[in-house]
């Protein structure tokens, strides 16, 4: 049997290295996105209670910030120096669909995953008449998702928590794969599915096919 040149040898090694490793990377680091991402949730549920036991826009009224993320880090009423900056920078920066309009104060933003994962502001909750919008703030209800930015490359599970701190899981599976790599793109493809799939918190939501991951 003619034995094949050294250059090629090498070159079929490599290949082999190669099928064998980028699947463990792609793995390991989709594994990193998603425990960041879910952890960075709780941590953002955490910081609602803080601005609302603090009155952090200065309203006088105990309630939750449930316009947007990036509020959560932008938000200043004209008499602050500057913003409460409750969240990571990189958190507002990744919110799906901003609000700059609610942050009492013109600030700069630029838009861009974080960790392979977008963060949101779900619009509504549904109960037994349907959905009830939470508005700019809410005294009583929260909740969020945050979503890979390239489903199977970055993330593949969605995740959503509320005021009750219990946070769901789901693998949306196809439904995701339209989101780009162009974080512009991303945004506003990602933003108008999520109207119809998950910017509603469930009545129900092991029902609705989440899974609770505590």
């Amino acid at each position: 049997m003619k034995q094949l040149p050294d250059f090629l040898f090498v070159l079929a090694i490599f290949g082999v290295i190669v099928v064998i490793i980028v699947p463990f990377v792609v793995r390991s680091r989709i594994e990193n996105n998603e425990a960041l991402a879910a952890a960075r949730l709780r941590t953002m549920g955490n910081h609602q209670i803080t601005f609302k036991t603090s009155d952090s826009d200065a309203s006088a009224i105990n309630d939750y910030w449930t316009a947007d993320v990036a509020g959560l880090y932008h938000y200043a009423e004209p008499e602050m120096s500057v913003p409460i900056r409750l969240i990571e920078l990189g958190m507002a920066e990744a919110d799906g669909n901003t609000r700059p309009d609610t942050w009492g104060t013109s600030q700069p933003h630029r838009s861009a995953p974080f960790d392979g994962y977008w963060f949101q502001v779900q619009n509504s909750y549904q109960d037994q008449k349907g959905p009830v919008t939470y508005g700019v703030n809410n005294t009583d209800r929260f909740s969020f998702v945050a979503y890979p930015d390239r489903y199977g490359a970055t993330g593949k599970n969605v995740f959503m928590i509320s005021e009750g701190f219990t946070m769901f899981v789901l693998d949306p599976g196809p439904a995701l794969k339209f989101v780009n790599t162009s974080p512009e793109v991303g945004i506003r493809n990602t933003a108008s599915v999520l109207q119809t799939f998950f910017d509603s918190f469930p009545a129900n939501p092991t029902a609705s096919g989440w899974r609770r991951l505590d």
